[in-house]
């Protein structure tokens, strides 16, 4: 979206050409890739969880079964996505061209595919993500209690998780921060009618930065 707007305000022809078709399956793309990211979290908090919480069940953990969670996370995220190609009036896309930014996607001024793809893309798998990890919290706050009873193998592994905990609530932060920006703006537009020039591009952008520190906190 960023190198769109970049390349239609430099004047690259290519990048300001328009197929109609093409533009909104790309602008459902960009929506199926972020929700897939989203998922991806969320899976990777239901791993922590198999792990933590349920590590007597070993089947659970294994390649094949994390193949068919792969697998079913890209599916969900092309069909949780999918209404919004005929989720307009007479089943037609809310996918729209912005001639200003230089892409397709779902207006802001478009409040019911604004906040289906809220709901879909941002709300929903973080809220699934935050009783993830919530549940995984309690159990180590518990299994904490009862250090003194349990072996020091076992007293390794908590302190590990300890860790983990304090990763995640980095991530949480970052997630949760994501969509702070792009929802103000929906809600400014609906309590005003004003929709200011540069919200699609600083929606963007922010997205692009939060993401970026994402793939940083991973490494610490």
């Amino acid at each position: 979206m960023v190198l769109s707007n970049i390349g239609g305000d430099i004047n690259i022809y290519i990048l300001k050409r328009i197929n109609y078709w093409a533009c909104h399956i790309r602008g459902y793309l960009h929506f199926v890739f972020l929700n897939s990211i989203y998922l991806s979290y969320v899976l990777q908090s239901g791993f922590r969880l198999l792990r933590i919480v349920f590590h007597k069940y070993k089947y659970l953990r294994t390649i094949y079964s994390f193949s068919f969670f792969i697998l079913v996370q890209w599916i969900a995220s092309f069909l949780f996505i999918l209404p919004i190609l005929i989720g307009d009036h007479n089943y037609t896309s809310v996918v729209v061209y912005l001639p200003q930014e230089f892409y397709c996607s779902i207006p802001i001024t478009s409040i019911r595919g604004t906040i289906f793809i809220i709901l879909s893309v941002y709300f929903i798998p973080l809220c699934c993500i935050g009783v993830t990890y919530l549940w995984i919290i309690i159990h180590v706050q518990y299994r904490n209690r009862q250090i003194m009873l349990i072996p020091i193998s076992v007293q390794r592994k908590t302190k590990r998780d300890n860790i983990i905990i304090k990763r995640i609530c980095m991530v949480m932060i970052v997630l949760s921060s994501l969509g702070i920006i792009p929802c103000s703006f929906v809600i400014v537009y609906i309590m005003t009618n004003y929709l200011h020039w540069a919200s699609y591009r600083i929606s963007w952008m922010t997205v692009s930065i939060s993401f970026a520190l994402i793939t940083l906190s991973s490494l610490y």
